[in-house]
């Protein structure tokens, strides 16, 4: 099936009567769009669609990988759709541009659409995993991870440049093509079988993040002024879940 990605993210509601035209990808074959995509051009893309032939299916000895295979790396930055996928994301991508422009392999998508290509997207679900973002490689596998931070841009880089089709375990969230269950099975079977793959290259194991991350005390107080309500949270988690104590000032 084919998959669309690449949209800029929409950080401000579009002005009224002007219409939003987004640029964009399909996958697994990386064919760009071969216009913007807007609510007019619709019915053109529905018959671009039609002329198009099976999607490619990945790498095999009947179907051998690119010569110079290129990669996209998505990475939610949709800030005002929620403000851990802006306070994270952000960083996130551009620590992944200076990376790839250092290593030479590659850079921003506005720069170019060869090598390692990283851009900003927005909203893909799971706020509580971010930062999140989307791995596509051709003839290879397309890979989501998430609560990812800067520190591990080398890692990524790596994985997305690997020919292996083992993704990070750590930090992996699925892939294009499973179903959320299928996803589960496919980590918790290979962990049983393997539990070094979540250990790192210095043979250190690496704890994956868990949506309960580094606690936060938040401090609400009355319109009044009189009461003060004090809350634990949990970076990627709602505060409804907890128990607000309550006290005077």
């Amino acid at each position: 099936m084919r998959r669309t990605a690449g949209f800029p993210p929409r950080f401000e509601s579009p002005e009224s009567g002007v219409e939003e035209q987004l640029a964009g990808w399909l996958y697994p074959d990386f064919l760009p769009l071969p216009k913007p995509l807007s609510i007019a051009t619709l019915a053109e893309l529905e018959s671009y669609f039609a002329t198009l032939p099976p999607p490619r299916l990945p790498s095999s000895p009947a179907n051998p990988p690119p010569s110079n295979p290129r990669t996209h790396i998505y990475v939610c930055t949709h800030g005002s759709r929620d403000c851990r996928c802006g306070d994270l994301g952000e960083p996130l991508y551009q620590a992944l541009v200076r990376e790839a422009r250092w290593r030479k392999i590659g850079g921003a998508m506005s720069d170019g659409t060869d090598g390692v290509r990283i851009s900003r997207v927005s909203h893909i679900g799971g706020h509580k995993y971010a930062a999140n973002a989307l791995v596509y490689k051709e003839g290879g596998s397309c890979d989501w991870y998430g609560h990812l931070r800067e520190t591990d841009v080398a890692r990524l880089l790596d994985e997305a440049t690997s020919s292996t089709a083992e993704p990070w375990w750590p930090r992996w969230r699925g892939r294009l093509g499973l179903k959320p269950e299928e996803a589960r099975a496919y980590y918790i079977q290979k962990v049983a079988e393997d539990p070094s793959v979540l250990k790192t290259s210095r043979k250190r194991k690496e704890k994956a993040r868990v949506p309960l991350g580094d606690p936060v005390e938040l401090l609400f107080k009355s319109w009044d002024g009189e009461d003060e309500y004090r809350v634990t949270g949990f970076e990627g988690e709602s505060v409804m879940w907890h128990d607000v104590m309550t006290s005077r000032q």
